[in-house]
């Protein structure tokens, strides 16, 4: 379909009044104008502007002529738009700029049901970890507004298990059967420390029945040990770590360098002691935010019918690369992430990618819940853009030239993003006294 954006707003505010008014008469809003409808077919339609204020100075404030228009013009082609399916989706680390997941979230509605597979870093793993638990849009949305205003392990922790436990408690006795108990012995607190392997087979006995609610979950972290110079992306999920809480995982995937501390896990909990080996099964293995290595873990999906999510702060870095604002990020964290987000983005884009703008910085938790309507609302409206105008046709990854294939655009991730970032091979070399390590994947 092809319409301009201006065009696209008026249809989509149109459309969503019309199913909430569900009348005849009805309004809606237009860049911060008001305008009513006396009639609902597009045929005879009638749209008048109800600033007194807009209708005196012309055309140039009052839009109904222009409304009418392309409502008369699009909206029959906009109603029969088949929206497409999507069988994973991964969603980006961005911190408070999250909230706006829950818009795109709503926008799919139904069609969540399609999705097998879900996938996110530091924010976007606590959204990936919510839907995969089974929490619905509306769902999602009170467990948004109800998050602490301000950056706390603790308070996220809480948080955390008591939505999981409210997304798990109509899957009780199930729950019961896959651990072999009676229904009356699954508490509370199982649903809350439920592990990466728990809800694995709950989601396949779910899916014995028919019932697709539960998601297959990929959660990534950074590996955080400065004394041995160790660093990678370690994948938590159902094959690698399925003894580990869902709620823990979360947390280290959101540790934000400077402002949250890493989080201690045992060896054990890694398949086989993955980072000491298995002969050191309690030594504490460091993760920390996820969004440093890979904040962008779409790999681990299935790649037909993936849906990608990022946000509009990526443009600038996948268009040109990083910034020296960037750089001394890089440098104050002591990790090239946003040279190893660079090569993230480039392959993302390959598979046809949406940008969210969300309307707050990455640190704003307060500004964002309070203008949580606003940020959803214009979210699923530029959602629904992505999905009508823009979206690749066929759900498959777009060629890539020979310089930007997966394993070229990995081997730059890992082995030169130190070269890339100045600051960090400088960092390394005085605190250690050694050139910088390059990160490896596990």
């Amino acid at each position: 379909m092809h319409i301009s954006q201006k065009e696209h707003t008026i249809l989509y505010e149109y459309d969503q009044a019309l199913q909430q008014a569900g009348g005849r008469d009805f309004q809606f809003r237009i860049d911060g104008r008001s305008y009513s409808v006396t009639a609902c077919a597009t045929s005879h339609l009638q749209v008048r502007c109800r600033s007194t204020w807009a209708r005196w100075t012309g055309k140039w404030l009052d839009q109904s002529a222009q409304i009418e228009s392309t409502l008369r013009r699009h909206y029959a082609s906009y109603q029969q738009q088949n929206l497409p399916s999507y069988q994973s989706i991964c969603f980006s680390g961005g911190g408070a700029k999250g909230i706006a997941y829950s818009g795109v979230i709503r926008q799919l509605g139904k069609r969540l049901g399609a999705v097998r597979q879900v996938s996110g870093a530091s924010v976007g793993a606590l959204t990936a970890m919510l839907v995969a638990a089974g929490a619905d849009s509306d769902g999602i949305a009170k467990i948004f507004r109800s998050q602490p205003s301000r950056l706390d392990q603790e308070l996220l922790k809480q948080s955390l298990r008591a939505a999981l436990c409210q997304c798990l408690s109509p899957y009780r006795a199930i729950f019961a059967q896959v651990l072999h108990l009676a229904e009356t012995q699954v508490s509370d607190d199982m649903l809350r420390d439920i592990s990466f392997g728990q809800l694995d087979a709950l989601r396949i006995a779910l899916q014995n029945q028919g019932n697709y609610s539960l998601k297959e979950l990929f959660v990534n972290a950074s590996l955080f040990d400065q004394a041995r110079n160790l660093g990678g992306e370690v994948l938590l999920s159902a094959a690698t770590t399925p003894d580990l809480p869902l709620w823990q995982a979360g947390i280290a995937s959101a540790a934000l360098p400077l402002a949250l501390p890493p989080v201690a896990i045992p060896n054990h909990m890694l398949l086989q002691g993955a980072v000491y080996g298995a002969d050191q099964p309690e030594h504490a293995v460091l993760l920390r935010d996820g969004g440093l290595q890979n904040n962008l873990p779409h790999l681990y999906l299935h790649p037909v019918n993936k849906l990608i999510l990022g946000f509009s702060s990526d443009r600038h870095l996948a268009a040109h690369g990083p910034t020296w604002v960037s750089r001394i990020k890089e440098f104050l964290c002591g990790e090239p992430a946003y040279a190893r987000r660079y090569a993230d983005l480039q392959l993302a884009q390959s598979y046809g990618m949406h940008y969210i703008d969300a309307g707050v910085g990455t640190l704003q938790i307060k500004a964002a819940i309070a203008r949580y309507t606003e940020l959803t609302d214009r979210s699923a409206r530029d959602f629904n853009f992505y999905e009508i105008v823009q979206r690749p046709v066929a759900g498959q990854p777009a060629p890539c030239s020979a310089e930007q294939s997966w394993k070229q655009l990995n081997a730059r991730k890992y082995a030169t993003a130190g070269e890339k970032s100045g600051f960090w091979d400088w960092w390394y070399q005085a605190r250690h006294g050694m050139p910088a390590k390059s990160a490896t994947g596990s």
